[in-house]
């Protein structure tokens, strides 16, 4: 009897450590990637904003102007349309959301700046 219980201890504990074995492998799997790049969701600041500017801006299209009342080399205005008053643009950069609300906080408190809207999708300035 006694060499029945100690079999049985010994499956066991073989068996607990291949368990053990099975489960430290699947953790240690790498994440699916989509090509070398991890994509994260969520964390990406991309967004189509309308801008009211002030008149006295020489041209409003001009990625140097409209990296200048951005103010941060991490996020980028890109023109889609508008007027040199009206403009329809494109932010991205690094997420989350907060940071991105706050750019768009930063990017109205620009002096050429009167109005900042944030569009959704769909949405015609």
């Amino acid at each position: 009897m006694k060499r029945n219980v100690k079999w049985l201890t010994a499956i066991a504990v073989v068996g607990a450590l291949g368990l053990g074995c099975m489960a430290a492998a699947r953790a240690a799997e790498p994440e699916p990637q989509t090509g070398s790049v991890r994509v994260v969701q969520g964390l990406q600041c991309d967004m189509r904003l309308a801008l009211t500017l002030t008149p006295d801006v020489p041209n409003a299209q001009d990625p140097g102007f409209l990296g200048a009342i951005l103010s941060s080399p991490s996020y980028q205005l890109t023109w889609l349309d508008g007027s040199d008053t009206q403009a329809t643009v494109q932010l991205t950069g690094p997420g989350p959301s907060s940071q991105c609300q706050n750019v768009v906080n930063k990017l109205s408190r620009d002096s050429h700046v009167l109005d900042v809207k944030v569009l959704q999708p769909g949405e015609i300035a």
